[in-house]
């Protein structure tokens, strides 16, 4: 499931995050159809770049990596 491997890749390279949204809501139970993750991220460079990688061993593909990278 790709929750999980997503997870476990952001634990694996450290990642400071939050989980928020509905996958949030339905992790305490409040039944909610959604198939998207929204994370709140840590924006310091090195957990950016974190994100990044991991983000890109997943296969995503955002158009704007290199200008989240260098804030």
């Amino acid at each position: 499931m790709f929750f999980l491997d997503l997870f476990r890749a952001l634990e694996a390279h450290k990642v400071r995050y939050l989980l928020v949204g509905g996958l949030a809501l339905n992790i305490h139970g409040v039944e909610r159809a959604t198939m998207d993750v929204d994370l709140m991220l840590a924006l310091d460079p090195e957990n950016t770049l974190a994100f990044i990688d991991v983000a890109k061993q997943l296969g995503m593909q955002p158009s704007d990596w290199d200008d989240h990278a260098a804030a």
